[in-house]
């Protein structure tokens, strides 16, 4: 019977076109495979391939820092396609985990991978930062990001923003980059331009080759001395009213983590100030909170900062969750910051170094399923 429609050149023609779908249909699978969860990419700001030159970055780069997404819309390579012969991370936390200003070969994720790499060579960690959110964001990244990319773990950096919007009128009216988290995660579900929608289209669209030149803005940052008396404080409990609201995300994100199956992995946020009289005596911020400007020393934030710490701290302790204390290892040394809060490069490679350490120390790595 073949050979009969052979002899025909439609039946020939026929055949080629069956097999040449048959070939692109074999080759649409594994492409949707190999670049699965790409739509994921909608809940980053930056998206999916972006390509960004910061010019004058503040973290200590000599020159111009590369800051690049991969498919996924986070920073770092592209998640490997035989997923679960890998140890796979995901970083979720705020600025301090993006590192919007560095290389992306100094941003401590991918310190922190290198370094691991050299253990475990299969060892690949996306960076799911974004710059501003708090803890409210990284319950939803968690149950929303991480629970459909199923990594083996998950490092968790939270408790930077939540201090800052404190400590201002303004800062406690809402944050705005939880609020724009939320809006992309409306459109999670929407369906892609057309060229996305196809897993050979994913996997032939690496976007723009060019980078976009970028002004961080930011410069590095060394506190003055107090430009007038910081004055009697109100207590912490007006200070941050927000601290149960903390605890209880902390608590649901442990849960979430459990319930997904993975290894989360919390860290204590560093910060560059002490709390000598030195530092007592060098502001770290003037505001506007309670309806007068308001002036505090560099030690008081780090005490606040301190007190976000100690309820992760003692969440990881009731809920029997791991926690990595980071912050007892870099706080109050500025050599690893450009500002209070943000690494400077040594300060990612000093973070990376630690975490490896500690990660290193338990074997394996990541939890088995």
């Amino acid at each position: 019977m073949t050979a009969s429609i052979l002899r025909f050149p439609v039946g020939r023609f026929a055949l080629l076109a069956v097999c040449a779908l048959a070939a692109v249909a074999a080759a649409e699978a594994w492409a949707r495979h190999r670049t699965s969860h790409s739509r994921l990419a909608v809940a980053f700001e930056r998206g999916p391939y972006r390509r960004i030159l910061v010019v004058n970055p503040p973290t200590g780069d000599s020159g111009q820092a590369r800051v690049t997404t991969n498919r996924w819309g986070m920073r770092g390579d592209d998640p490997p396609a035989d997923w679960e012969a890998w140890d796979t991370w995901i970083a979720v936390g705020s600025s301090t985990t993006l590192c919007p200003y560095q290389d992306d070969a100094r941003a401590w994720p991918s310190r922190l991978q290198a370094r691991l790499r050299s253990k475990r060579p299969r060892t690949w960690i996306g960076n799911a930062g974004i710059d501003g959110v708090t803890a409210i964001s990284l319950e939803a990244m968690l149950d929303r990001i991480v629970r459909e990319a199923q990594p083996h773990g998950v490092l968790i950096l939270p408790g930077g923003p939540e201090m800052a919007g404190e400590l201002s009128d303004a800062g406690r009216r809402g944050n705005p980059y939880d609020d724009a988290f939320f809006r992309r995660l409306g459109h999670l579900s929407d369906r892609p331009p057309w060229r996305r929608r196809f897993g050979l289209g994913r996997l032939f669209d690496p976007g723009d080759p060019r980078f976009v030149p970028d002004s961080s803005g930011h410069k590095p940052c060394v506190p003055s001395p107090l430009s007038v008396p910081e004055g009697p404080l109100p207590s912490f409990d007006s200070l941050l009213p927000s601290l149960p609201a903390y605890r209880a995300h902390l608590h649901r994100m442990g849960a979430l983590a459990k319930g997904i199956g993975l290894r989360a992995v919390f860290l204590t946020q560093p910060i560059g100030f002490g709390t000598d009289s030195a530092w007592a005596g060098r502001e770290a911020r003037v505001v506007r909170l309670f309806g007068r400007e308001r002036h505090f020393s560099c030690a008081t934030e780090r005490r606040l900062r301190d007190a976000y710490n100690a309820s992760l701290l003692q969440v990881c302790a009731s809920d029997s969750l791991e926690c990595f204390d980071l912050a007892a290892r870099m706080s109050g040394d500025p050599r690893w910051f450009y500002d209070g809060s943000h690494f400077n490069d040594a300060g990612s490679d000093f973070a990376a170094a630690s975490i490896a350490d500690y990660l290193l120390s338990a074997s394996p790595l990541s939890r088995p399923r």
